[in-house]
């Protein structure tokens, strides 16, 4: 096998998204500014014993605690995880935050800093 590289003819339109203690208390709404797609997930909960739930919501309107979430992700304690959106998954403004229990109703904040790169276009 022999290793080759191919230059791409235009740039590329992602953007590479991080948080560094994805909380309830202070959500990212609207983080890519725009409607886009997402394609892939980063977590590290590696500083949590526990699981924690990575919720996404497809909206600016929204209150932690109240808004149910589009979509929930748990994240094993001690670990890293990586999720991957085939094709992307389309939204119209990209929101999140982190609970340490999956209830809608949950508002708490994760015990320790929860860590996310997203790939969005």
């Amino acid at each position: 096998m022999a290793f080759s590289v191919t230059d791409q003819t235009s740039a590329l339109t992602y953007k590479l998204l991080l948080e560094t203690d994805a909380q309830s208390s202070t959500p990212v709404v609207n983080a890519t500014g725009a409607g886009g797609s997402l394609y892939t997930i980063h977590a590290d909960n590696s500083a949590n014993a526990g699981t924690i739930y990575l919720q996404i919501y497809d909206g600016t309107g929204l209150v932690v605690g109240t808004t149910a979430p589009t979509m929930t992700f748990p994240l094993t304690g001690s670990s890293e995880v990586s999720l991957s959106f085939p094709g992307g998954w389309g939204f119209s403004s990209l929101s999140f935050w982190a609970v340490p229990d999956e209830r809608q109703a949950m508002s708490s904040d994760p015990g320790n800093a929860v860590k996310l790169a997203i790939v969005a276009s």
